[in-house]
């Protein structure tokens, strides 16, 4: 089954540790991409990322593929909420120590996923404790 789709990469960057991979599967008319941003990431890097995912999502064609970003982003501060539409809304968290920088950074990929109407689909955190690398091999 797998063999009828072909997956053609569309970007591939890293930078310090920062990373983005797309790839395009015309058959399904999808595009994914998948984005690691490591906590303490700065602004300058984050923002070269943006950038890139600013120009893939711009070039896109009618009739629009589905789009698919997953990955991690590491905002700790952000809760989201499941709203009546299905789609998701956040709201800070409180008490939580953020930095302008990474507030900036989260401000500028929420504005770049509503210009292009993307919608957070996931409420719930997809790891609730910190990652213990022995927990792999138990």
């Amino acid at each position: 089954m797998k063999e009828q789709f072909e997956a053609y990469e569309i970007s591939n960057i890293c930078i310090r540790k920062c990373e983005m991979i797309a790839i395009q599967i015309e058959k399904l008319n999808t595009i994914n991409i998948v984005i690691y941003r490591p906590p303490d990431t700065p602004s300058s890097v984050f923002l070269q990322i943006l950038k890139e995912l600013q120009e893939i999502l711009s070039r896109l064609e009618s009739p629009e593929p589905t789009i698919i970003i997953s990955g991690d982003f590491n905002f700790p501060f952000i809760k989201w909420t499941r709203d009546l539409s299905n789609g998701c809304r956040w709201e800070e968290k409180p008490n939580s120590c953020v930095t302008v920088d990474e507030k900036s950074q989260f401000n500028r990929l929420i504005t770049l996923f509503d210009k292009y109407n993307l919608v957070q689909a996931v409420e719930e955190p997809t790891r609730e404790k910190k990652y213990i690398r022995s927990n792999i091999y138990k």
